[in-house]
């Protein structure tokens, strides 16, 4: 585990809503942002405690220095601690640095090869409102984290500091942009020749085969290449600081220039003959002869190695053709941006001359039109603010693809354009990630193989995120499945379905041979998924093997044993969950229990038919009452499987003549119909029969069970419109009509009118505000839904309270016609 303080280089940019957001921004995947916890807020959402954050740190106007403390908890490759363990580390870490009384929001990140966890914290304190800095804060993390981990049993990470600041800048920049450092490569390539160097001479020789300089700057030594870059000379190695050199090769000499000084040359210089024109006549020197092959002069090109930025890999791996095309579109970046910034100013200007093209039509065909002044005017301001809503949707989608070709098109260092690759499918860009760094041993719940016959991508599963690194991260349920190329880790919330995925990509990599690691019970899972999805593997563990072929073995008796298995039920479409539930509680019970339900059954079943005749005449007088119905089993022993419904009446109507039912039919479950027995069949194969007698079915609750009868008429338009019922009188019925009639021809005649309707049981939900109308004494409110309006009549007292709402306001209509705001209704 490492704890370390992420600073701002800039106060001014510091922003802790901004860094709230990046935290709590699952950027379009899944396996981002897990668990999210805010603290020591008096709100309980992220982004709203942010503003909270915020304006406490207002309240202290002295401070110059950053106000908020962003804290980086990292954990190890295939280190994954459970949701309680990361709340005491975090708790106990904030705590050791001064901060358990300040606000902060902290978020979980498993989008890479290493689970980390972010942490706001803010400086200033809730109450005091004075700004807490944690003095050598390092230290004090290191310490913490080294007791975290022997606390909490994970893996020991080093916390002494063995580099200094520049060789971890280096290193960081080696590992995010994937590029060879300065500092770096001087430890690679020529560290060594230059420590035996055994005086200041032989040491500016070594240091000039390799393109490097030796100077002195202010108290110390630099080590320059060619291009000015430099690095200081006890970074590479504490044996070339200035002050061990000299004291090993004596006082320091500065490297030996070769040719005159920059006085002479200027002096030849000015004494020298004027050059004539090329091609005109020889040099004095070189008049009435002819010079040989001896007498040119030679050129000494620079020999030996030279730094320059090139990839940099644990493993070999050619990227040769890769590089060359990354270098090509980095110089050609600017040009690519740029035609895509001039189409979309070309598809903005085009949009706007048609706006402007149709403003003109229209403008025309009004001045052409016969009428009041005023209705033109009107029409006139209708078609100038649709001009100015279609030049304004141009530019917004001028910004939308503006902000795209920027996005698409910025420069990217190495790493980040092999992963933007990768994630677009590019195999070289995957293994070239891949081979950045060595991997790690993983000690966590993995599933591999011994030789793996495909590589790359699972075909079917869409990956949630590729790494820096190469990890490929698939989602399957609540199943995080890592994939590095090697190991197949099953990192967050393993469950069954995504622990058979796990196994069947091993298969699918591998082999039926494939080898699990990992805990106890994550080995017992893998066994019992494998022998409950009859997956055809063999366990490389011989007693993990012996597991689940015992499983296996189980599994296959219990099959045979049983009435009727899952996969004949599902082939037949029963529901034998309901089947095997009652073989299960028929076989516990007693035979006494057994005795007495079968006489309670004997007893009940005249009362059933009586009540069923009872029924059956008095169906005409209930009308719509009682619909829902059950299926009768066999000879009435089964469960009914439409148990639980009730009519309006609260009964259970039971649909069918006597006497109709199907001879022959044994419990649902038991055994397949004779015609389909040892096959296969589909829906579409299955017959349909008409009984005349009519069989008992389940209907839902709304339908009528006179279903082939014409009902009588509805006579809601002749009742009288009584106060908060939900009806509406006639009049008011005329005046709505009359508004969307009105409304209706003008939007048939060019006018940008939305569709107006009037109101039904189906407008019931969500609706927008959008005003109201009095036509002919009566109040109509107007409801945007989607892209219609809504017409509803209301009573006085609803229309006075929507007169307080404004236009866009949020309000819900309930399917009786009644509008609720803010919990009253009217």
């Amino acid at each position: 585990m490492i704890a370390r303080h992420i600073p701002m280089r800039q106060v001014r940019k510091s922003n802790f809503r901004d860094l709230v957001q990046y935290m709590t921004d699952p950027q379009s995947k899944q396996e981002r942002v897990g668990q999210t916890s805010v603290t020591n807020c008096h709100q309980d959402v992220a982004l709203d405690a942010a503003f909270e954050v915020q304006a406490t740190q207002a309240l202290n106007t002295r401070t110059e220095a950053d106000k908020t403390y962003h804290l980086l908890i990292s954990f190890p490759p295939g280190e994954s601690p459970s949701d309680d363990v990361l709340r005491d580390i975090e708790t106990r870490l904030v705590a050791s640095l001064g901060y358990e009384d300040h606000q902060r929001v902290s978020a979980v990140h498993h989008d890479t090869d290493h689970l980390h966890i972010h942490i706001a914290i803010n400086k200033i304190h809730p109450t005091r409102h004075t700004i807490h800095e944690p003095y050598r804060d390092y230290r004090t993390l290191g310490e913490m984290a080294a007791k975290l981990e022997i606390e909490h049993d994970l893996q020991r990470v080093n916390h002494t500091s063995r580099k200094v600041a520049s060789e971890n800048r280096a290193a960081d920049m080696e590992y995010h942009a994937g590029v060879e450092s300065l500092l770096g490569w001087i430890k690679r390539e020529c560290v060594d020749q230059i420590k035996v160097a055994q005086s200041w001479a032989e040491l500016h020789a070594v240091m000039q085969r390799n393109g490097l300089d030796l100077r002195e700057r202010g108290n110390g030594l630099v080590i320059v290449d060619g291009s000015g870059l430099g690095v200081k000379a006890s970074s590479v190695a504490r044996e070339l600081s200035k002050a061990k050199l000299v004291s090993r090769l004596g006082a320091f000499e500065p490297r030996a220039t070769r040719g005159p000084s920059p006085a002479i040359i200027e002096a030849r210089r000015a004494q020298a003959p004027r050059v004539e024109k090329v091609g005109q006549r020889p040099p004095p020197r070189s008049r009435w002869r002819t010079p040989s092959l001896d007498a040119v002069g030679v050129l000494h090109i620079k020999s030996g190695t030279r730094y320059e930025q090139r990839p940099v890999y644990a493993k070999k791996v050619s990227t040769v053709e890769l590089y060359a095309r990354y270098k090509a579109e980095q110089e050609n970046l600017g040009a690519a941006r740029n035609g895509a910034m001039a189409r979309a100013r070309a598809e903005r200007d085009r949009k706007i001359e048609a706006a402007k093209r149709t403003g003109r039509l229209k403008r025309a065909a009004i001045k052409l039109m016969r009428g009041a002044g005023v209705n033109k005017k009107l029409l006139y301001a209708l078609v100038g603010k649709s001009l100015q809503e279609g030049i304004q949707k141009a530019n917004a989608d001028f910004l939308k693809a503006r902000d795209t070709a920027y996005a698409t098109h910025h420069r990217r260092v190495w790493a980040d354009w092999l992963q933007a690759k990768a994630k677009q499918g590019d195999q070289g860009a995957l293994s070239a990630l891949r081979a950045r760094e060595a991997r790690q041993s993983q000690s966590r719940n993995t599933v591999g193989g011994f030789q793996a016959r495909r590589t790359g991508p699972v075909p079917g599963l869409k990956p949630d995120n590729i790494t820096k690194a190469g990890t490929i991260i698939y989602r399957v349920g609540s199943t995080a499945i890592r994939d590095d190329g090697d190991l197949l880790n099953v990192s967050r919330g393993a469950g069954d379905h995504g622990l058979e995925a796990a196994l069947r990509m091993a298969i699918y990599r591998y082999g039926e041979r494939i080898a699990v690691n990992g805990t106890d019970d994550f080995k017992e899972r893998a066994a019992q998924v494998a022998a409950a999805a009859h997956l055809s593997v063999t366990f490389d563990d011989a007693a993990l093997e012996k597991r689940r072929q015992q499983l296996a073995n189980d599994a296959v008796a219990r099959e045979k044993h049983a009435e009727f298995t899952p996969a004949q039920a599902a082939r037949a479409g029963a529901f034998h969950e309901d089947a095997l539930s009652e073989r299960d509680d028929a076989a516990s019970r007693s035979p006494i229990s057994t005795k007495k339900e079968q006489a309670h059954e004997q007893r009940a079943q005249p009362a059933a038919r009586s009540e069923h005749a009872s029924d059956e005449r008095g169906r005409a007088d209930r009308g719509r009452d009682g619909v829902a119905a059950r299926i009768s089993v066999g000879r009435g022993l089964g469960r009914p499987i439409g148990i639980g419904r009730h009519g309006a009446n609260g009964r259970t109507a039971i649909r069918g003549a006597p006497g109709a039912n199907k001879p022959n039919v044994g419990r649902v479950g038991t055994a397949p119909p004779p015609a389909s027995t040892h096959r296969l069949r589909n829906l579409s194969q299955l017959g349909v029969v008409q009984l005349a007698g009519g069989s008992e079915v389940l209907l839902p609750r709304h339908v009528s069970d006179r279903v082939g009868e014409r009902e009588a008429q509805r006579d809601n338009g002749l009742r009288r419109g009584a106060h908060r019922t939900g009806g509406i009188a006639a009049a008011t019925l005329t005046a709505a009509d009359k508004y969307i009639v009105e409304r209706e021809s003008k939007r048939t005649k060019g006018f940008d009118i939305p569709k107006h309707r009037r109101y039904n049981e189906n407008d019931a939900g969500a609706v927008r505000f959008a005003g109201l109308r009095q036509v002919e004494g009566e109040s109509l409110a107007l409801l945007r839904r989607d892209e219609e309006v809504v017409v509803l009549a209301v009573d006085a007292a609803t229309a006075r309270r929507m007169k307080r709402l404004s236009l866009g306001n949020d309000v819900s209509l309930t399917n009786k016609g009644t509008l609720k705001t803010k919990g009253r209704s009217r």
